[in-house]
């Protein structure tokens, strides 16, 4: 599997990376010094020199990475499970999972992560699949929510049902 580099000033491509299998997320740290691609199937992170493009290692971070943030100071990757709904702390230095945070029962399909400017917060769009209803009609079942993670005590503090937020808004998931 391949990530594409583009040239966005004459809109070609200048050349294609070799990952892991499934890239999903893409970024670039802070300081502009290291591209970040995460690799669904292998369970992995893959790190390339971003002025070189060289390849620079991987990490391995469990199950389904898929969304990426880093923090402001580029000390920390925050890395979403598509499955889980879990939030997967880095260390860039070190290069291992600091911790990994739940977001809660039954959430799952974690594709993105936004950070706060403050570094306070991340905040992980998601939704709730609840299998274990009995009735397993879509209002009881599926809903999209907001997990909010207190990133200085690496916890969940809560999740905020979008439909509930905005109700008489919501024209449609």
């Amino acid at each position: 599997d391949q990530v594409a580099v583009l040239d966005t000033r004459l809109g070609e491509e200048l050349t294609r990376l070799g990952t892991h299998r499934q890239p999903r997320g893409v970024l670039v740290t802070s300081d502009g010094t290291t591209l970040v691609v995460s690799a669904r199937a292998e369970n992995t992170i893959d790190l390339f020199d971003a002025a070189s493009l060289e390849a620079q290692g991987s990490i391995e971070v469990g199950a389904d990475p898929w969304g990426l943030a880093i923090q402001a100071d580029g000390a920390l990757l925050y890395v979403t499970h598509l499955l889980t709904g879990e939030l997967s702390v880095v260390d860039l230095a070190t290069r291992t999972v600091s911790t990994v945070i739940r977001t809660g029962p039954e959430n799952n399909a974690s594709r993105h992560v936004a950070l706060h400017p403050d570094g306070r917060r991340a905040y992980l769009p998601l939704i709730r699949s609840r299998t274990s209803n009995a009735d397993l009609d879509f209002e009881t079942t599926i809903m999209p929510r907001v997990a909010v993670v207190d990133t200085f005590k690496d916890e969940a503090e809560e999740a905020l049902t979008v439909a509930n937020a905005l109700r008489e808004r919501l024209r449609g998931i």
